[in-house]
């Protein structure tokens, strides 16, 4: 890594670091249903997932948010979800000295394991990329959320490159599993477990443990006023900003270059017409489920993508259209199982999407969700066969000859 004066090229491009009465450069908004703060250009292509540490929303860890932000001298948006909720764990719980300390935060941890995060992650980018656009992710976590990006960053990844600042709960099972670009930041108070980290990552990786600095020094517990400590703050950014700035390649979203790793079959409804148009569909989030139209009675294509493209962008993007004779189909992807509810309400901007004949034809259109996990190698294709010769749609993947496999005779 090339260094100016003992610091990297990127630590001497970041914004300065306030040591007192920091000013937040960013915004919270609602996203996936939690209050989440939200620094960086709108337009940028590149993005980074922050989760904070057990002690939230602290000055210290928002001004390193912003500096992600901003200090790679290119678009950079950062997203921090408040995963507590409000009700963060108290800075004065740690470290514990009293027994009543021990038990306060005990008592914090039990019902806020990991799992609170990794499952809202899916729906979270899925909100942020229906009002920003499509985004090439990466993804920090202090401490706490260095366990979440550490579980997250296995072979079904969305992030393209991620980091781990002072990580807690570490276990070398979870270095393993690590398939993509990492960083870990670690303090003084980290080193004994680091060896035996390092040694089972086996991705390109930059590894570094901070002498003389404690567990939380680059968030809540960070001393930005100490001279000494403040440029470890600053150094340790420096790092990240170069490093993401090394593996984020702008426009190109982390998961065109998934691996193909989904445990469930690939397969689409056939489609009972050798006219039939098929699209390539677009691979999906941890968990995809997808809601189908169907209208019965022959409309214009033109009329019926109109009508879909009005009634879809409330929920998400149109992922494929098929016009197969007097039927025509589209879809929506979704990162939750589609409620009946939801689907009805589909049903009925449909029909106040369309007009005159149109209007009438839609109501007419029948509604149905079925359950889908794809990959970015899976493709739908027609083949013809069978005595009546009809059309029939199969998947297959280029990346999995399991998935090759169901392509049928």
């Amino acid at each position: 890594m090339q260094s100016i004066n003992g610091h990297s090229a990127a630590c001497c491009n970041i914004p300065p670091v306030v040591s007192k009465g920091y000013t937040p450069k960013g915004t919270y908004e609602a996203i996936g249903g939690l209050k989440t703060y939200v620094s960086g250009p709108p337009s940028a292509k590149k993005a980074i997932l922050i989760i904070y540490d057990i002690f939230g929303y602290y000055p210290q860890t928002i001004q390193g948010a912003d500096v992600l932000a901003q200090g790679s001298g290119e678009e950079c948006q950062v997203f921090m979800p408040d995963f507590f909720e409000g009700q963060p764990a108290k800075i004065e719980w740690y470290p514990p000295v009293t027994d009543e300390q021990m038990k306060s935060l005990m008592d914090w941890f039990a019902p806020r394991k990991p799992n609170i995060a990794i499952e809202r992650i899916p729906s979270i980018l899925k909100d942020i990329e229906e009002k920003y656009g499509e985004k090439s992710w990466g993804a920090v976590g202090y401490c706490w959320g260095g366990k979440v990006i550490a579980i997250t960053s296995g072979p079904d990844s969305p992030w393209k490159v991620s980091a781990q600042l002072h990580p807690g709960m570490m276990d070398v099972e979870d270095a393993g599993k690590i398939t993509i670009p990492h960083v870990v930041l670690a303090s003084e108070e980290e080193r004994k477990d680091m060896d035996a980290y390092e040694k089972e990552l086996k991705v390109e990786k930059y590894v570094e443990t901070f002498e003389d600095q404690v567990h939380g020094f680059l968030s809540a517990r960070a001393d930005v006023e100490d001279e000494v400590k403040r440029r470890e703050y600053e150094r340790a950014y420096g790092v990240l900003v170069e490093w993401f700035g090394k593996f984020f390649s702008p426009g190109v979203t982390s998961r065109e270059k998934r691996p193909c790793t989904s445990s469930l079959h690939c397969d689409v409804s056939p489609l009972h017409s050798k006219n039939a148009i098929t699209s390539n569909l677009v691979s999906g989030y941890l968990s995809t489920y997808q809601i189908h139209l169907r209208i019965n009675k022959m409309i214009p294509s033109t009329m019926f993508l109109r009508t879909a493209r009005m009634v879809f962008p409330a929920f998400a993007r149109v992922q494929s259209t098929q016009l197969a004779g007097a039927r025509c189909f589209a879809s929506m992807q979704m990162a939750k199982r589609p409620t009946l509810a939801l689907m009805e309400k589909v049903k009925e901007s449909a029909s106040l999407g369309a007009s005159g004949k149109g209007a009438e034809q839609v109501r007419g259109m029948k509604v149905r969700s079925s359950v889908k996990k794809l990959c970015e190698g899976c493709k739908s294709v027609r083949r013809k066969g069978g005595k009546s010769g009809k059309g029939h749609v199969y998947i297959i993947c280029s990346l999995n000859p399991k998935h090759k496999q169901r392509q049928g005779k």
